[in-house]
C-alpha cells in the first residue's frame, strides 16, 4: 500500500474516532464559547443588591439636572425636553391634531419663502415618489400599483395641519413613519408646502406660485 493510501486511511480512522468519541460524551467543563460577544459579562440585574454603592442599591436616581426626553414617565411638566406636544407631535394636550403652524422663529427660518423653499425640497425627496409633485397621489410608486396613496391636493382633503404632520411623524395605514429621515422643523416645512399645493389645486392662481417656490 502506498504512503498516500496509508495517509488517507489514517485520516479516516482519526476522523471517525473523533466523531464517535464526542458522541454522547459528558464533560464537567463549560462549553467552548468561540464568540463571547460580552454575553458572559458581569452585571447587576434590576432590584439586585449592590456591594459597590453605599446604599446597597443597583438602581440609581437620575443625575441632578437631567432633562428627560418625553413626558410619559413619573410626571408632566415643561422641564421635559419634548413636553411641547403641539410642536413635536402636532397634537394638543387632548391628542387632537392642531390647525396652526409654529412660528417662523421657532422653526428657525428667516422668512416664509425660506420655509416653503425647504418644504418643497424635502417634499420632492420624500413625498413625490408616492404623492406626486402636485400632491395628487399619482407618483411613480403609486403608478406601479402601491395602494391607497392619498390625494393630499384635492379640496376634499381637509385634514388639519397637525394631522399632516402626524402622518409624516408616525405614518399611516400603508405609509411608513419618516420621523427618522425628516427633522421636526422640516416636517413642518413640508406641511406648509402641502398647503400651497392644496391652494394651487383649488385655485389656478396659486399654481405658478407653487411651481416657483424654492427657485428664488
Amino acid at each position: 500500500m502506498s504512503l498516500k493510501s496509508l495517509t488517507k486511511a489514517a485520516l479516516i480512522v482519526f476522523g471517525a474516532a473523533v466523531l464517535f468519541g464526542c458522541r454522547g460524551s459528558e464533560s464537567k467543563k463549560p462549553p467552548i464559547h468561540l464568540n463571547p460577544n460580552m454575553d458572559l459579562q458581569e452585571k447587576y440585574k434590576p432590584q439586585e443588591q449592590s456591594r459597590f454603592f453605599e446604599d446597597g442599591g443597583t438602581m440609581r436616581m437620575p443625575v441632578e439636572g437631567t432633562i428627560p426626553m418625553g413626558d410619559q414617565y413619573l410626571r408632566n411638566g415643561a422641564d421635559y425636553l419634548k413636553a411641547d406636544s403641539e410642536y413635536y407631535k402636532g397634537l394638543d394636550a387632548n391628542g387632537t391634531p392642531i390647525d396652526k403652524m409654529p412660528s417662523i422663529e421657532r422653526l428657525g427660518f428667516k422668512s416664509t419663502d425660506a420655509l416653503l423653499a425647504r418644504g418643497k425640497e424635502r417634499y420632492e425627496i420624500y413625498c413625490t415618489p408616492c404623492h406626486g409633485s402636485l400632491g395628487d397621489g399619482n407618483g411613480l410608486v403609486a403608478q406601479r400599483g402601491f395602494p391607497n396613496v392619498v390625494n393630499i391636493a384635492t379640496p376634499d382633503y381637509k385634514a388639519p395641519l397637525g394631522q399632516i404632520y402626524k402622518a409624516i411623524n408616525q405614518g399611516g395605514a400603508v405609509m411608513p413613519s419618516y420621523a427618522y429621515q425628516i427633522k421636526v422643523k422640516d416636517r413642518w416645512a413640508i406641511v406648509a408646502y402641502v398647503k400651497v399645493l392644496q391652494k394651487a389645486a383649488a385655485d389656478p392662481a396659486y399654481a405658478n406660485a407653487a411651481a416657483e417656490t424654492g427657485n428664488k
